[in-house]
């Protein structure tokens, strides 16, 4: 109302009479109830003074006046008797809703854009005609301040080349035409654009998801501006990191940005600078994650988020733990969230990956927090494997063997080629792998290179050609396509070179424990005999000196329970609940202390084989129960003290059932059906409910709500 009464006092300013009559005709009809539901004018004004919109494509501008015109057609009468029954044209929102780059700013002195008294009277004149714009019906009328407001931008920015803006700025700023409903604005600026000089109150949106990788090579000096302009745009960035970043810069002092966005920056590499920016400023007031559900249609699993520019201490986080079917289930869902249901997690969290853990959890994360070590501390590193640059020239399928050369099938001749053994080494892929077992290999990866002096090299040619001649003739048969491969950002040392060769050092080392890089729970199995090589969808573990003697604790625990309950709550979750086994969530996993190592180190060793053995009996029910009762010894490896307060602890017993069973002798030494029926005995004393083993582990929920149960259900 306030602001139809300074309009209308307004009006009377203006010495065309016809003018003066069509406004306040307008401002009254706005407000006649017998025109429109009161809600008419609200909106109309709220439109004009209190909404802007951008976008950098034209038809997301064009549906956002149409969304707008319906909800002011809803508010309206209709009326028979009058021409087009009395609904009223939509305003002219070309100032309201822009389309432009949002991320490009204008290169202009710090402060404000209007900062003389000359700018500011054609700003004040500009706005004035943008108003009358706003609620114009004819096209004379249109067209006629549609000409003064060109002369007007025209004007000020002449204005300001004369001052100490750039001409390149100026020359922008005039060019920009508003009217111009299929243009884009390569810049956004909020001040000139939309005179909003100490920005918006709340900025909310949808930002897009578009990593580095998908801007076009066109796009490379954009890419140097964000790189130059965002904290945020660090490694492989993605494009809502920017926009998170633009919108919190786009808010006012007690502003708030509201945003429904992927959730993975929180924990992924690339998201270090956006997690730095947030961090620094203590912006982040909410995040609610809908972990693996994609309650919304996304390419990508999302989250709701509120930035908030009053720096807070603490922000509330909490994550969907169900499917939601419906639209109606999830409106029901958040709208039943209370400030209890929320877990808070102190706002300085800092750049590296953070881990994001409900209340209920916390228990179970002040145990981690008190181990010695990370992954990364025991480790000489976690690999990804060899990333060939044409999996169907390099990788072999074999035939048979006659002692020097392999037959194989060549997928990309579709033939069988004979290929020297000595330039082929025996792969293993993520799909080879499950928990304890890798399936039968029958790959190998034709590989050119030499360890010269500690150094993985390419075979030169001519070399190449002379020792290995079938081998040679082969990739000749495949130069064609070779030769192709590679484009500005992705260069071949060579025609017949891999892409990523890693190195030979690493790739053939014996005690490393393999993992797919995608998985639906833990999925390790130890290389400790073969030193296979491995494709780049999978990852090798490598113990360093200090722990190499525990490889096989380290094996066990990266396949518990335990871990998967780690990588799911630190982890970023794919498509289904599967889950990346990346070094960068890996690395924070904690260890236990060499003192409990030691004390689990030759059960481990021995319960290695026996799970090795049952996996190749194929017996489900051998094999459930050892990884069952090797599941309740990692929990004792962690929370020692806990479980013997609890009187749940199995490992006493363990060993002593394997003690008994074994009678000294070596499982090693034992023939296959020796070793059978060791497991089939140890198989039926941990099936006895009489047993204290059993009754202890049936009673982990019971016993330990606050810690193994969680980890259990999870």
């Amino acid at each position: 109302m306030e602001k139809a009464e300074k309009a209308t006092k307004g009006v009377f300013a203006i010495k065309d009479k016809e003018e003066r009559k069509q406004l306040l005709d307008e401002i009254n009809e706005a407000f006649d109830q017998s025109i429109n539901n009161p809600d008419y004018a609200r909106k109309l004004f709220l439109i004009e003074n209190c909404i802007y919109g951008v976008d950098i494509q034209p038809i997301a501008a064009q549906i956002s006046k149409l969304r707008f015109f319906i909800s002011l057609v809803v508010e309206q009468k209709v009326n028979k008797e009058k021409e087009n029954f009395g609904i009223r044209p939509l305003p002219n929102l070309e100032t309201k809703f822009v389309t432009a780059n949002t991320l490009i700013g204008i290169d202009k002195p710090d402060g404000d854009l209007f900062y003389t008294k000359e700018v500011q009277e054609k700003e004040a004149e500009l706005k004035a005609i943008r108003h009358k714009l706003f609620g114009a019906k004819t096209k004379a009328t249109k067209v006629k301040y549609r000409k003064k407001d060109e002369q007007l931008r025209n004007e000020i920015a002449d204005i300001l080349k004369k001052g100490n803006l750039p001409v390149e700025s100026a020359e922008q700023l005039a060019g920009w035409d508003p009217y111009d409903q299929n243009g884009v604005s390569p810049f956004f600026d909020p001040e000139w654009m939309f005179d909003v000089k100490d920005g918006f109150d709340v900025v909310i949106g949808n930002p897009p998801y578009m990593r580095i990788q998908g801007i076009h090579a066109s796009s490379e000096n954009q890419i140097k501006y964000f790189k130059s302009n965002y904290t945020s745009a660090t490694g492989r960035f993605d494009l809502y990191c920017l926009f998170t970043e633009k919108g919190y810069n786009l808010t006012t002092e007690n502003g708030l940005v509201n945003y429904i966005m992927p959730h993975k920056w929180t924990n992924a590499s690339f998201g270090k600078g956006l997690r730095s920016f947030i961090s620094d400023k203590k912006a982040l007031n909410k995040l609610i994650s809908f972990s693996e559900f994609q309650v919304f249609t996304a390419s990508t699993y999302t989250s709701l988020i509120w930035i908030s520019k009053n720096a807070l201490d603490t922000f509330s986080y909490v994550e969907l733990n169900k499917n939601l079917e419906s639209e109606s289930a999830l409106n029901k869902w958040i709208g039943n969230l209370t400030e209890s249901c929320f877990s808070k997690i102190k706002s300085d969290l800092g750049n590296d990956a953070w881990q994001l853990v409900p209340d209920q959890f916390r228990n179970i994360f002040e145990y981690f927090d008190k181990m010695d070590n990370k992954l990364s501390d025991i480790t000489d590193g976690i690999f990804q494997g060899i990333v060939s640059g044409d999996n169907k020239v390099f990788i072999l399928e074999i035939l048979s063997d006659d002692g020097e050369c392999l037959l194989c099938h060549s997928k990309s001749l579709d033939k069988t080629v004979k290929i020297e053994k000595k330039v082929v080494k025996p792969l293993v892929s993520g799909k080879d792998i499950s928990r304890y077992y890798l399936s039968e290999i029958n790959s190998v990866i034709l590989y050119p290179y030499k360890d010269i002096q500690g150094k993985t090299s390419l075979i030169p040619e001519k070399s190449f050609e002379e020792e290995y001649p079938l081998a040679y003739k082969y990739l000749k048969n495949n130069y064609e396509r070779l030769s192709k491969r590679g484009s500005k950002n992705m260069k071949y040392p060579s025609w017949y070179s891999l892409w990523n060769q890693r190195t030979i050092e690493r790739l053939s080392k014996k005690n490393k424990i393999i993992t797919p890089d995608v998985c639906y729970g833990p999925q390790m199995w130890l290389d400790d005999i073969f030193g296979y090589f491995h494709l780049d969808t999978s990852y090798a573990i490598i113990p360093n000196k200090s722990f190499i003697r525990f490889i096989h604790s380290i094996y066990f625990i990266l396949n518990s329970n335990l871990s998967w309950f780690f990588l799911k709550n630190t982890g970023a979750v794919l498509r289904g609940g599967f889950f990346r086994f990346k070094s960068n969530y890996l690395n924070k996993f904690p260890i236990p202390n060499i003192e409990r190592l030691e004390k689990f180190q030759t059960l481990s060793a021995l319960l290695t084989l026996m799970v090795g053995f049952a996996c190749c009996l194929y017996n489900k029910t051998f094999y459930d129960k050892l990884v069952t009762t090797i599941d309740a010894l990692i929990f004792e490896l962690y929370f020692p003290d806990h479980m013997k307060e609890r009187k749940i602890d199995v490992l006493q017993f363990v060993e002593k059932d394997i003690e008994e069973v074994m009678q000294g002798k070596s499982f090693e030494a034992l023939n296959a059906p020796q070793k059978e029926q060791v497991i089939a005995e140890l198989h039926t004393r941990w099936s006895d409910p009489n047993s204290e083993i059993v009754k202890r582990m049936n009673s982990f929920s019971e016993k330990s709500p606050e810690i193994l149960k969680p980890i259990m259900e999870g």
